[in-house]
């Protein structure tokens, strides 16, 4: 059975940048590109007349104020995932997006050739940082936070889309010690599901393997 290709809405103001996008992409063999936004203006209507899968968001476009068309698109579409593209590198930046509704967060410095994983890895929920920004010191966000080393370890599998049987296996741990960690880092964070889980890891760049050093 031939794999689903992403139906992919490109918005971006210089014609040359959604050519390469698209000859990248169509080198890739994943995605479809169904329409094309050159303005702000053009983006929700692109996204209404051709139903994508996602909108691959050029974050410096002339016209953009602040973080509005992600507030706009989501509640246009509530099934459309957007990832940005952006040359901005400020981590700030980065958390805002997500914390508008961004699925992903890719800068404009990526090669052609990794364009297309760099977007699934956003859609399937296996990214939660900006591609090409400097490493984020996430052990001092975690300490921050408040959460154990065990607590994040089983926040960054949750992040990962485990299930708690899953979890315990990986960390060598039981069910029932996996739920209590879990119960103590909602409270921590003050977060009430595996959803707001996600989100919380996604908006502070924390890396979602698990640290080598704890038994």
């Amino acid at each position: 059975m031939a794999k689903h290709r992403v139906r992919l809405v490109v918005a971006d103001d210089h014609a040359l940048v959604r050519i390469g996008i698209r000859h990248s992409l169509e080198a890739d063999g994943g995605f479809e590109i169904v329409a094309e936004a050159g303005s702000v203006g053009e983006v929700l209507p692109a996204v209404g007349r051709s139903s994508p899968d996602a909108v691959l968001l050029d974050l410096d476009m002339p016209g953009l104020r602040g973080f509005t068309i992600l507030d706009r698109l989501g509640k246009a579409n509530g099934n459309v995932r957007v990832v940005v593209l952006a040359d901005e590198a400020d981590p700030d930046v980065v958390s805002a997006a997500f914390r508008h509704g961004a699925v992903g967060y890719l800068l404009k410095s990526l090669q052609g050739r990794d364009l297309g994983g760099a977007i699934r890895q956003a859609l399937d929920g296996t990214a939660f940082h900006a591609h090409g920004l400097p490493e984020i010191n996430d052990e001092s966000v975690l300490l921050d936070a408040g959460l154990s080393p065990r607590e994040a370890d089983v926040l960054r599998c949750v992040a990962r889309g485990l299930k708690n049987k899953d979890i315990a296996r990986e960390l060598w741990i039981s069910v029932p010690t996996v739920k209590f960690h879990l119960t103590n880092a909602y409270r921590t964070l003050g977060i009430a599901n595996r959803t707001e889980a996600v989100r919380w890891v996604l908006e502070h760049g924390i890396r979602t393997e698990n640290r080598a050093d704890v038994v």
